[in-house]
Protein backbone atom coordinates (compact mmCIF):
# COMPACT_ATOMS: atom_id res chain seq x y z
CA UNK A 1 0.00 0.00 0.00
CA UNK A 2 1.36 3.52 -1.00
CA UNK A 3 2.33 5.73 2.10
CA UNK A 4 -0.32 8.42 2.50
CA UNK A 5 0.33 11.77 0.89
CA UNK A 6 0.15 13.65 4.24
CA UNK A 7 3.58 11.99 5.58
CA UNK A 8 5.20 12.89 1.72
CA UNK A 9 3.99 16.36 3.00
CA UNK A 10 5.26 16.23 6.16
CA UNK A 11 8.99 15.18 4.90
CA UNK A 12 8.96 17.57 2.70
CA UNK A 13 8.10 20.13 5.39
CA UNK A 14 10.83 18.82 7.66
CA UNK A 15 13.41 19.16 4.88
CA UNK A 16 12.40 22.59 4.28
CA UNK A 17 12.66 23.80 7.69
CA UNK A 18 16.37 21.97 7.91
CA UNK A 19 16.98 24.15 4.57
CA UNK A 20 16.14 27.33 6.24
CA UNK A 21 18.40 26.72 9.13
CA UNK A 22 21.36 26.10 7.03
CA UNK A 23 20.60 29.70 5.52
CA UNK A 24 19.90 31.35 8.21
CA UNK A 25 23.33 32.97 10.29
CA UNK A 26 20.97 33.55 13.87
CA UNK A 27 20.75 29.84 13.81
CA UNK A 28 24.50 29.24 13.75
CA UNK A 29 25.38 32.14 15.94
CA UNK A 30 22.96 30.85 18.27
CA UNK A 31 24.28 27.63 18.38
CA UNK A 32 27.80 28.39 18.69
CA UNK A 33 26.93 30.84 21.75
CA UNK A 34 25.97 27.61 23.58
CA UNK A 35 28.29 25.54 22.50
CA UNK A 36 30.92 28.48 23.89
CA UNK A 37 28.97 28.46 27.12
CA UNK A 38 29.90 24.40 27.55
CA UNK A 39 33.50 25.13 26.62
CA UNK A 40 33.48 23.60 23.20
CA UNK A 41 35.02 26.81 21.91
CA UNK A 42 36.37 24.77 18.40
CA UNK A 43 32.98 23.67 17.83
CA UNK A 44 31.70 27.51 18.55
CA UNK A 45 34.29 28.82 16.25
CA UNK A 46 32.87 26.57 13.41
CA UNK A 47 29.60 28.29 14.11
CA UNK A 48 30.56 31.48 13.87
CA UNK A 49 32.23 31.22 10.94
CA UNK A 50 29.38 29.65 9.54
CA UNK A 51 27.04 32.69 10.37
CA UNK A 52 29.92 35.10 8.75
CA UNK A 53 29.75 32.89 5.82
CA UNK A 54 25.94 33.74 5.53
CA UNK A 55 26.14 37.12 6.86
CA UNK A 56 29.79 38.52 6.25
CA UNK A 57 28.62 42.05 8.53
CA UNK A 58 27.61 39.92 11.03
CA UNK A 59 29.81 42.14 14.16
CA UNK A 60 28.35 39.31 17.00
CA UNK A 61 30.02 36.51 15.09
CA UNK A 62 32.96 38.12 14.75
CA UNK A 63 33.06 39.45 18.47
CA UNK A 64 31.97 35.91 19.84
CA UNK A 65 34.52 34.15 17.63
CA UNK A 66 37.77 36.59 18.65
CA UNK A 67 36.65 35.43 22.05
CA UNK A 68 36.75 31.75 21.45
CA UNK A 69 39.61 31.57 19.81
CA UNK A 70 41.78 33.81 22.43
CA UNK A 71 40.17 30.97 25.21
CA UNK A 72 41.88 27.98 23.05
CA UNK A 73 45.27 29.70 22.56
CA UNK A 74 44.68 31.53 19.01
CA UNK A 75 45.65 34.73 20.28
CA UNK A 76 47.06 36.75 17.04
CA UNK A 77 43.62 34.98 14.92
CA UNK A 78 41.18 36.73 17.52
CA UNK A 79 42.85 40.06 17.21
CA UNK A 80 41.94 40.05 13.38
CA UNK A 81 38.32 39.15 14.47
CA UNK A 82 38.41 42.14 16.93
CA UNK A 83 39.76 44.21 14.31
CA UNK A 84 36.62 43.66 12.27
CA UNK A 85 34.45 44.29 14.93
CA UNK A 86 35.89 47.96 15.00
CA UNK A 87 35.76 48.47 12.05
CA UNK A 88 31.83 47.65 11.84
CA UNK A 89 31.68 49.80 15.46
CA UNK A 90 34.38 51.93 15.94
CA UNK A 91 33.28 52.33 19.55
CA UNK A 92 32.47 48.83 20.68
CA UNK A 93 33.96 48.95 23.93
CA UNK A 94 34.08 45.35 24.59
CA UNK A 95 35.69 44.95 21.47
CA UNK A 96 38.66 47.15 22.10
CA UNK A 97 39.42 45.57 25.74
CA UNK A 98 39.10 41.78 24.27
CA UNK A 99 41.98 42.95 21.70
CA UNK A 100 43.54 44.49 24.37
CA UNK A 101 43.94 41.10 26.24
CA UNK A 102 45.18 39.90 23.07
CA UNK A 103 48.19 41.90 22.32
CA UNK A 104 48.92 41.90 26.11
CA UNK A 105 48.81 38.18 25.87
CA UNK A 106 51.19 38.60 22.51
CA UNK A 107 53.79 40.64 24.54
CA UNK A 108 52.74 43.85 22.35
CA UNK A 109 51.77 45.98 25.95
CA UNK A 110 52.40 49.31 23.42
CA UNK A 111 49.29 47.99 21.35
CA UNK A 112 47.04 46.62 24.49
CA UNK A 113 47.37 50.06 26.47
CA UNK A 114 46.73 52.08 22.73
CA UNK A 115 43.35 49.80 22.69
CA UNK A 116 42.37 50.48 27.17
CA UNK A 117 42.95 54.55 26.31
CA UNK A 118 40.94 54.31 23.62
CA UNK A 119 37.85 52.47 25.44
CA UNK A 120 38.50 54.97 28.57
CA UNK A 121 37.77 57.71 25.86
CA UNK A 122 34.50 56.47 25.04
CA UNK A 123 33.81 55.63 28.74
CA UNK A 124 35.86 56.63 31.64
CA UNK A 125 33.89 55.05 34.22
CA UNK A 126 34.18 51.44 32.60
CA UNK A 127 35.93 48.99 35.87
CA UNK A 128 37.01 46.24 33.15
CA UNK A 129 39.30 48.65 31.27
CA UNK A 130 41.19 49.95 34.53
CA UNK A 131 41.72 46.34 35.06
CA UNK A 132 42.95 45.42 31.35
CA UNK A 133 45.35 48.55 31.84
CA UNK A 134 46.74 47.74 35.06
CA UNK A 135 47.59 44.21 33.77
CA UNK A 136 49.39 46.04 31.32
CA UNK A 137 51.36 48.16 33.48
CA UNK A 138 52.58 45.25 35.59
CA UNK A 139 53.56 44.14 32.61
CA UNK A 140 56.06 47.05 31.80
CA UNK A 141 56.63 46.97 35.68
CA UNK A 142 55.33 50.27 36.17
CA UNK A 143 54.21 49.57 39.61
CA UNK A 144 52.60 53.05 40.71
CA UNK A 145 50.11 53.12 37.55
CA UNK A 146 49.13 49.71 37.84
CA UNK A 147 48.21 50.32 41.35
CA UNK A 148 46.25 53.71 40.37
CA UNK A 149 44.02 51.81 37.61
CA UNK A 150 42.72 48.76 40.35
CA UNK A 151 42.68 51.57 42.94
CA UNK A 152 40.02 53.06 40.41
CA UNK A 153 38.53 49.90 39.65
CA UNK A 154 37.73 49.42 42.99
CA UNK A 155 36.79 53.19 43.94
CA UNK A 156 34.11 52.95 40.69
CA UNK A 157 32.79 49.37 42.07
CA UNK A 158 33.67 48.53 45.26
CA UNK A 159 32.07 45.09 45.46
CA UNK A 160 34.86 43.90 42.32
CA UNK A 161 36.20 40.40 43.26
CA UNK A 162 38.83 40.84 40.51
CA UNK A 163 39.80 43.92 41.08
CA UNK A 164 40.85 42.86 44.80
CA UNK A 165 42.74 40.04 43.76
CA UNK A 166 44.39 42.13 40.46
CA UNK A 167 45.68 44.40 43.23
CA UNK A 168 46.86 41.34 45.53
CA UNK A 169 48.22 39.74 43.34
CA UNK A 170 50.75 43.30 42.38
CA UNK A 171 51.64 43.55 46.04
CA UNK A 172 52.15 39.76 46.41
CA UNK A 173 54.99 39.75 43.21
CA UNK A 174 56.36 42.88 45.25
CA UNK A 175 56.43 40.96 48.88
CA UNK A 176 54.01 43.36 50.42
CA UNK A 177 52.44 40.30 51.45
CA UNK A 178 50.01 41.53 54.20
CA UNK A 179 48.68 43.87 52.36
CA UNK A 180 47.97 41.31 49.61
CA UNK A 181 46.38 39.15 52.03
CA UNK A 182 44.21 41.56 52.63
CA UNK A 183 42.94 42.05 49.25
CA UNK A 184 42.60 38.58 48.47
CA UNK A 185 40.69 37.91 51.58
CA UNK A 186 38.49 40.75 50.81
CA UNK A 187 38.46 39.18 46.90
CA UNK A 188 37.10 35.53 48.12
CA UNK A 189 34.52 37.18 50.73
CA UNK A 190 32.96 38.74 47.49
CA UNK A 191 34.02 35.63 44.94
CA UNK A 192 34.50 32.30 46.96
CA UNK A 193 35.01 30.60 43.75
CA UNK A 194 38.15 32.39 43.28
CA UNK A 195 40.83 29.40 43.44
CA UNK A 196 43.87 30.92 42.52
CA UNK A 197 43.11 34.16 45.01
CA UNK A 198 42.43 30.84 47.74
CA UNK A 199 46.10 29.88 46.36
CA UNK A 200 47.78 32.84 46.41
CA UNK A 201 46.30 33.79 49.56
CA UNK A 202 48.23 30.49 50.98
CA UNK A 203 51.18 31.40 49.45
CA UNK A 204 51.44 35.12 51.74
CA UNK A 205 50.31 33.14 54.74
CA UNK A 206 53.42 30.93 54.11
CA UNK A 207 55.91 34.18 53.40
CA UNK A 208 54.43 35.49 56.22
CA UNK A 209 55.33 32.19 58.47
CA UNK A 210 58.66 31.88 57.02
CA UNK A 211 61.08 32.57 59.93
CA UNK A 212 63.69 30.24 57.73
CA UNK A 213 66.45 32.36 56.23
CA UNK A 214 68.53 29.42 54.90
CA UNK A 215 67.46 29.28 50.97
CA UNK A 216 66.86 25.41 50.49
CA UNK A 217 67.97 25.01 46.79
CA UNK A 218 71.67 25.52 45.91
CA UNK A 219 71.78 26.82 42.25
CA UNK A 220 75.21 26.33 40.65
CA UNK A 221 74.07 28.04 37.50
CA UNK A 222 73.17 31.29 36.81
CA UNK A 223 72.18 33.47 33.46
CA UNK A 224 74.06 36.78 32.87
CA UNK A 225 71.13 39.07 31.84
CA UNK A 226 72.83 42.54 29.92
CA UNK A 227 70.78 45.52 30.38
CA UNK A 228 69.13 45.98 27.10
CA UNK A 229 66.34 48.01 27.91
CA UNK A 230 67.69 51.34 26.48
CA UNK A 231 68.36 53.21 29.87
CA UNK A 232 72.03 54.29 29.02
CA UNK A 233 73.14 52.69 32.36
CA UNK A 234 76.10 49.37 31.60
CA UNK A 235 74.30 46.85 34.31
CA UNK A 236 73.80 43.35 34.45
CA UNK A 237 70.98 41.23 35.75
CA UNK A 238 71.72 37.77 37.72
CA UNK A 239 69.20 35.08 37.05
CA UNK A 240 69.81 31.56 38.83
CA UNK A 241 68.89 29.03 36.54
CA UNK A 242 65.73 27.29 37.93
CA UNK A 243 66.58 23.44 38.41
CA UNK A 244 64.54 20.54 36.59
CA UNK A 245 62.18 18.24 39.16
CA UNK A 246 63.62 15.46 37.23
CA UNK A 247 67.57 14.55 38.35
CA UNK A 248 69.82 12.76 36.43
CA UNK A 249 68.78 9.62 35.69
CA UNK A 250 70.64 7.00 38.43
CA UNK A 251 71.77 3.26 37.45
CA UNK A 252 68.61 1.73 39.56
CA UNK A 253 66.26 3.85 37.85
CA UNK A 254 67.38 3.09 34.36
CA UNK A 255 67.46 -0.67 35.57
CA UNK A 256 63.90 -0.34 36.28
CA UNK A 257 63.12 1.41 32.96
CA UNK A 258 64.48 -1.02 30.80
CA UNK A 259 63.00 -4.09 33.31
CA UNK A 260 59.80 -1.94 32.29
CA UNK A 261 60.70 -1.93 28.35
CA UNK A 262 61.66 -5.93 28.53
CA UNK A 263 58.29 -6.45 30.53
CA UNK A 264 56.11 -4.30 27.58
CA UNK A 265 57.71 -5.81 24.90
CA UNK A 266 56.57 -9.52 26.36
CA UNK A 267 53.01 -7.95 26.73
CA UNK A 268 52.95 -7.30 22.74
CA UNK A 269 54.08 -10.37 21.87
CA UNK A 270 50.74 -11.66 24.02
CA UNK A 271 48.83 -8.75 22.70
CA UNK A 272 49.83 -6.76 20.06
CA UNK A 273 46.34 -4.13 20.20
CA UNK A 274 46.85 -3.65 23.40
CA UNK A 275 47.83 0.34 22.86
CA UNK A 276 48.58 0.85 26.41
CA UNK A 277 51.77 -1.05 25.86
CA UNK A 278 53.05 0.82 22.70
CA UNK A 279 52.19 3.77 25.02
CA UNK A 280 53.98 2.47 28.48
CA UNK A 281 57.13 2.01 25.60
CA UNK A 282 56.94 5.83 24.26
CA UNK A 283 56.57 7.26 27.98
CA UNK A 284 60.10 5.28 29.03
CA UNK A 285 61.59 6.05 26.14
CA UNK A 286 60.93 9.60 26.96
CA UNK A 287 62.50 9.61 30.55
CA UNK A 288 65.96 7.55 28.58
CA UNK A 289 65.88 10.44 26.20
CA UNK A 290 65.85 7.73 23.19
CA UNK A 291 63.36 10.52 21.12
CA UNK A 292 62.93 8.67 17.87
CA UNK A 293 61.88 5.80 19.73
CA UNK A 294 58.87 7.87 21.88
CA UNK A 295 57.95 8.80 18.28
CA UNK A 296 57.69 5.55 16.80
CA UNK A 297 55.55 4.05 19.32
CA UNK A 298 53.25 7.14 19.82
CA UNK A 299 52.93 6.95 16.15
CA UNK A 300 50.99 3.46 16.65
CA UNK A 301 49.05 4.63 19.83
CA UNK A 302 47.78 7.63 17.83
CA UNK A 303 47.26 5.76 14.49
CA UNK A 304 44.55 3.62 17.00
CA UNK A 305 43.70 6.53 19.19
CA UNK A 306 43.41 9.21 17.84
CA UNK A 307 42.06 11.23 20.64
CA UNK A 308 44.80 10.19 23.28
CA UNK A 309 45.97 13.18 24.42
CA UNK A 310 48.93 11.67 26.63
CA UNK A 311 50.66 10.48 23.51
CA UNK A 312 50.07 13.94 21.11
CA UNK A 313 51.99 15.44 24.28
CA UNK A 314 54.74 13.22 24.53
CA UNK A 315 55.39 12.65 20.85
CA UNK A 316 55.59 16.53 20.52
CA UNK A 317 58.10 16.47 23.17
CA UNK A 318 60.51 14.11 21.75
CA UNK A 319 59.48 16.25 18.22
CA UNK A 320 60.98 19.23 20.01
CA UNK A 321 63.92 17.09 21.33
CA UNK A 322 64.48 16.36 18.55
CA UNK A 323 64.53 19.90 16.78
CA UNK A 324 61.19 19.01 14.71
CA UNK A 325 59.63 22.12 16.28
CA UNK A 326 56.51 22.58 13.82
CA UNK A 327 55.79 19.08 13.78
CA UNK A 328 55.76 19.23 17.52
CA UNK A 329 53.99 22.27 17.57
CA UNK A 330 51.25 20.40 15.66
CA UNK A 331 51.01 17.62 18.50
CA UNK A 332 50.37 20.13 21.04
CA UNK A 333 47.91 21.94 18.71
CA UNK A 334 45.79 18.32 18.93
CA UNK A 335 46.30 17.73 22.84
CA UNK A 336 44.44 20.98 23.39
CA UNK A 337 42.29 20.49 20.87
CA UNK A 338 41.03 17.42 22.48
CA UNK A 339 41.45 18.90 26.22
CA UNK A 340 41.34 23.37 25.64
CA UNK A 341 41.57 22.93 29.73
CA UNK A 342 45.02 21.30 30.04
CA UNK A 343 47.48 23.70 31.39
CA UNK A 344 50.55 21.06 30.25
CA UNK A 345 49.50 21.09 26.80
CA UNK A 346 49.76 24.76 26.84
CA UNK A 347 53.04 24.83 28.36
CA UNK A 348 54.19 22.16 26.29
CA UNK A 349 53.67 24.15 23.21
CA UNK A 350 54.69 27.12 25.12
CA UNK A 351 57.84 25.41 24.90
CA UNK A 352 58.17 24.18 21.57
CA UNK A 353 57.52 27.77 20.11
CA UNK A 354 60.36 28.89 21.98
CA UNK A 355 62.58 26.60 20.67
CA UNK A 356 61.22 28.03 17.69
CA UNK A 357 62.17 31.12 17.99
CA UNK A 358 58.65 32.21 18.71
CA UNK A 359 59.02 33.90 21.94
CA UNK A 360 55.47 36.07 21.80
CA UNK A 361 53.84 33.38 20.94
CA UNK A 362 55.42 31.11 23.56
CA UNK A 363 54.12 33.94 26.14
CA UNK A 364 51.11 34.11 25.48
CA UNK A 365 50.63 30.25 26.07
CA UNK A 366 52.69 30.34 29.05
CA UNK A 367 50.20 32.49 30.53
CA UNK A 368 47.26 30.20 29.34
CA UNK A 369 48.97 27.61 31.56
CA UNK A 370 49.02 29.71 34.48
CA UNK A 371 45.83 30.89 34.17
CA UNK A 372 43.98 27.12 33.83
CA UNK A 373 47.34 25.95 36.74
CA UNK A 374 48.25 29.05 39.03
CA UNK A 375 51.20 27.38 40.63
CA UNK A 376 52.55 25.89 37.34
CA UNK A 377 56.08 26.41 38.51
CA UNK A 378 57.48 25.46 34.88
CA UNK A 379 55.62 27.66 33.28
CA UNK A 380 56.49 30.70 35.74
CA UNK A 381 60.49 29.93 35.07
CA UNK A 382 59.77 29.65 31.35
CA UNK A 383 57.94 32.89 31.06
CA UNK A 384 60.63 34.00 32.50
CA UNK A 385 63.21 32.78 30.02
CA UNK A 386 61.08 34.25 27.17
CA UNK A 387 60.63 37.99 29.14
CA UNK A 388 64.68 38.12 29.37
CA UNK A 389 65.12 36.92 25.76
CA UNK A 390 62.84 40.19 24.76
CA UNK A 391 64.30 42.19 27.64
CA UNK A 392 62.10 42.44 30.14
CA UNK A 393 64.32 41.85 32.82
CA UNK A 394 61.68 43.15 35.32
CA UNK A 395 59.22 40.69 34.39
CA UNK A 396 61.48 37.81 34.10
CA UNK A 397 62.79 38.51 37.84
CA UNK A 398 58.92 38.68 38.89
CA UNK A 399 58.07 35.11 37.52
CA UNK A 400 61.51 34.06 38.68
CA UNK A 401 60.48 35.43 41.82
CA UNK A 402 56.82 33.42 41.80
CA UNK A 403 59.03 30.25 40.76
CA UNK A 404 61.07 30.80 44.29
CA UNK A 405 57.90 31.36 46.15
CA UNK A 406 56.42 27.87 44.80
CA UNK A 407 59.69 26.08 45.16
CA UNK A 408 59.61 27.14 48.81
CA UNK A 409 56.40 25.71 49.30
CA UNK A 410 57.06 22.41 47.98
CA UNK A 411 60.35 21.82 49.89
CA UNK A 412 58.46 22.78 52.87
CA UNK A 413 55.91 20.02 51.40
CA UNK A 414 53.01 22.49 51.60
CA UNK A 415 52.52 22.12 48.11
CA UNK A 416 52.53 18.55 46.20
CA UNK A 417 55.53 18.40 43.87
CA UNK A 418 53.00 15.49 41.58
CA UNK A 419 50.86 18.16 40.73
CA UNK A 420 53.45 19.47 38.23
CA UNK A 421 54.44 16.38 36.66
CA UNK A 422 51.97 15.20 33.59
CA UNK A 423 53.48 11.63 33.25
CA UNK A 424 50.58 9.32 33.35
CA UNK A 425 52.78 6.29 33.35
CA UNK A 426 52.05 5.28 36.98
CA UNK A 427 47.99 4.40 35.95
CA UNK A 428 49.53 2.49 33.04
CA UNK A 429 49.09 -1.33 34.25
CA UNK A 430 51.05 -3.58 32.24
Amino acid sequence: MAKKPTNRRKRRGNSQRTSTKSKNPKYYFDQGIARAKRDEDRGAIKDFTAAIELKPDYLEAYYARGVSKKAIGETEDSIDDFDKVIELNPEHIDAYIRRAESYILIADVDAGLTDCNTALNLNPDCVEVYLTRGWAYEDLNDVDKALADYDKAISLDPKCANAYFYRGNLKDEHEEYEEALADYDKALSLDPTNDEAREYRQVCIEMLNDDDDEDPFDFGDVMILPDIEGNGIASEFVLPIIPEFSDELTDEAIAEYEATIKLAENAIEQDPENIDVYLAIGLVKYQLSEYQDVVDNLDIVISRQPDNIHAYNFRGLAKVELQLYEEGIADFDDAIRLQPDHSFSYYNRGVGKYGFGLIKESIADFNKAIQLEPNNIMAYSHRALAFADLGRIDAALADFSKSMQLMELIAAEELDIEQFMDNPLPKIDL
